[in-house]
């Protein structure tokens, strides 16, 4: 990944999004612009990761590809495996591996603070992102995972 960053003060703010927001299915209005400074002086894991939607797709890409992005490892598989396996205890309400949240059909994804969602499936070979800036009410990710399953099913 060559053009991602942890944090606001060192990122190109020319190339960030508004982070929207609306209440009770109002009009959308921005809650944080670029112009911004940062709420944090820290990298912090939640709302650091600052990247285009190419960057994160290869990231993702990498973990559907056991480790490796074209020809160059990045992690090893065994660490893939351990990241994306189930680390709660079976009584959790909520599976999480080291970083994802992990499906009992062994899809794994992550969520930000500000609405983003990237979930990967490595029995379809699949990955997908959102790339919005719109937490809260009205943010597109169900939709979107629903509509991406619903096109995959398998039809006899």
């Amino acid at each position: 990944m060559d053009d991602n960053c942890n944090h606001e003060s060192v990122a190109d703010r020319s190339r960030m999004s508004c982070v929207f927001t609306r209440r009770g299915g109002g009009k959308w209005r921005a809650r944080r612009t670029p112009r911004d400074e940062p709420d944090w002086p820290f990298v912090r894991a939640s709302g650091g990761g600052i990247a285009t939607a190419f960057e994160y797709a290869k990231f993702c890409q990498a973990f559907l590809q056991d480790g490796s992005y074209g020809d160059a490892r990045i992690l090893a598989a065994e660490s893939v495996a351990e990241v994306t396996r189930r680390q709660t205890p079976e009584s959790a309400e909520a599976s999480y591996g080291l970083g994802w949240g992990v499906d009992v059909d062994g899809s794994f994804a992550h969520t930000g603070s500000d609405g983003t969602m990237a979930r990967v499936d490595p029995e379809r070979e699949l990955l997908g992102i959102v790339f919005t800036q719109s937490p809260g009410p009205g943010n597109p990710r169900r939709a979107f995972r629903r509509v991406v399953e619903a096109a995959c099913l398998d039809r006899e």
